[in-house]
């Protein structure tokens, strides 16, 4: 499909090759230059949305584009220079191998942002208590995440994930998008964005 759009196709892991890591390394800061908008929009592929920060809070089959082609993906983040990093989806029956995956080809997509001068924040990805270790890997570096509101129906796991996470890492901001539950679960700054933006 890439060759026939004429647009490059590259394969995001092809050039990560460390072996002893489970993910891409990513990491950012907090400093006075960053400035994080108060409004991201849903990610979509509309030519109208390219100068806008984006989330990926969206269903997964609109974030297979971003990872059937790098540059492509790139076109859309590169204006605003911020953007949230893919959340591929990741459930609490999955399994560990599937889970790692998710979480690989959003970090792999979040690398090749950075490196080409985009502010990346990498989404948490949570499912159970004996898999989350593996997913949190690679954020300690990480002064802003973000992440969803869990749904009601999982609010205890959600929150119980959240607790996980901070044991392990220390951000400064956290950017939750959706409604107000579980605002009270950090211990550091929260930021409570809309999921819903569109254009």
């Amino acid at each position: 499909m890439a060759k026939m759009l004429g647009v490059p196709f590259i394969n995001y892991g092809r050039s990560y090759n460390n072996h002893c890591e489970l993910y891409p390394p990513i990491s950012n800061k907090l400093t006075r230059r960053v400035k994080i908008p108060r409004e991201f929009w849903c990610w979509n592929n509309s030519h109208n949305t390219q100068t806008l920060p984006k989330h990926c809070y969206v269903a997964d089959w609109r974030l297979e584009a971003i990872w059937r082609n790098e540059l492509y993906s790139l076109h859309h983040v590169a204006a605003p220079k911020i953007s949230i990093a893919p959340d591929f989806s990741v459930h609490l029956d999955d399994p560990v191998t599937q889970a790692i995956y998710q979480v690989f080809r959003s970090r792999c997509v979040a690398r090749f942002w950075q490196e080409n001068g985009v502010f990346v924040i990498p989404t948490i990805s949570w499912s159970r208590p004996e898999i989350n270790e593996f997913l949190f890997r690679g954020l300690e570096h990480c002064e802003i995440v973000a992440i969803r509101t869990a749904g009601k129906n999982v609010e205890r796991e959600w929150r119980e994930s959240v607790e996980q996470f901070l044991s392990l890492c220390r951000p400064k901001l956290v950017l939750q998008f959706g409604t107000k539950l579980g605002l009270n679960a950090w211990n550091c700054e929260v930021l409570n964005l809309n999921v819903a933006n569109r254009k």
